[in-house]
């Protein structure tokens, strides 16, 4: 089972919504300064809706360390916030 709860990165003591399959975390999502980040070592696809409106950059994790890949969604405008009570559009 697939499921999301908010909580602090260990290092930046940012907020980030961990995403957990079975009860493990298998992936986070957290806001940048154009959108939002999703960082798993589980990513495989990449699936746009055609009315979305952004872009979506898929990042193979090289430049960071751990190098663990990563899809940046980038918002026209930027309209969310990520909040402990979740991802809000403002």
């Amino acid at each position: 089972m697939i499921t999301v709860r908010p909580s602090e990165h260990s290092l930046t003591g940012r907020p980030i919504v961990e995403i957990l399959e079975n009860n493990e975390v298998v992936g986070i999502i957290y806001p940048t300064e154009s959108g939002i980040k999703i960082v798993s070592a589980h990513i495989s696809t990449q699936e746009i809706d055609d009315d979305f409106n952004g872009e979506v950059i898929k990042d193979d994790g090289s430049g960071s360390f751990p190098p663990i890949p990563a899809v940046i969604i980038e918002f026209q405008p930027s309209p969310y916030i990520i909040t402990p009570d979740g991802i809000i559009r403002i």
